[in-house]
């Protein structure tokens, strides 16, 4: 007889979690003992591309196992209470081992940008960066909540647009801050610029964990831009 035994469904299936480790749309949680802290994560997946809390694994993927009531209200109240608008999320529960383990389950918000409100009653936009839930930037939030208003299909490229576009002509990537620094241009005016940009595909937005980042998404139509008679 094999000294091996056949691990049941779901251990396979936690097993298979744990070993892709920490990334994007992957976090483990030991257990729930911070409401705000798991509205964070919650948060971040819903303002990102989604993902999953598995809860009761450790950072190095030992299984821990948690308590199955205290859980979910804290969930819950990270969910409903401490992030604005509210975050919809699925759960499952699986045991491994005789320990308890919780799959929550975040997809990507359709009014995103979600709210988390900090100890000092500070609501604060967090995103998905990798393995890393961080503070998004505030042109990251412009753009979110523009996209969501209006539908801009395409725009009168003028001075403005012309300007910030021409940095990238020897530039693959720009911050947001680099821009308003090489443009000469004010704030707010780079700001509105550059979501029209993102808004009809021209530029794409790029998160890190150094801040938001910029490059041209349409080569083809850029060279077109770039060199065709700014609007009148």
């Amino acid at each position: 007889m094999s000294r091996y035994i056949k691990l049941k469904d779901e251990e396979k299936y936690i097993s298979s979690l744990i070993h892709q480790g920490e990334h994007q749309r992957l976090d483990f949680k030991q257990e729930i003992d911070d409401a705000r802290k798991i509205a964070r994560a919650m948060a971040a997946f819903a303002n990102a591309n989604g993902g999953t809390l598995l809860i009761g694994v450790k950072d190095n993927g030992v299984i821990s196992g948690i308590r199955t009531e205290e859980e979910l209200y804290m969930l819950q109240a990270a969910a409903e209470y401490y992030a604005k608008p509210k975050i919809q999320y699925t759960i499952k529960w699986w045991q491994v081992g005789g320990k308890n383990i919780l799959e929550a389950i975040i997809a990507e918000s359709k009014i995103k940008p979600h709210y988390v409100q900090n100890e000092k009653g500070k609501w604060t936009v967090y995103v998905r960066v990798n393995d890393q839930n961080v503070i998004a930037e505030s042109i990251w939030i412009h753009i979110i909540k523009t996209a969501k208003k209006q539908n801009i299909k395409n725009i009168q490229i003028k001075a403005e647009e012309l300007k910030v576009l021409s940095l990238f002509k020897t530039n693959e990537e720009l911050s947001y801050n680099t821009i308003v620094r090489m443009s000469f241009l004010p704030h707010t005016i780079v700001k509105n610029v550059i979501t029209r940009l993102v808004s009809i595909q021209i530029l794409d937005v790029k998160l890190s964990i150094k801040g938001t980042y910029f490059r041209v998404r349409n080569i083809d139509e850029y060279q077109k831009i770039i060199s065709r008679k700014i609007s009148e």
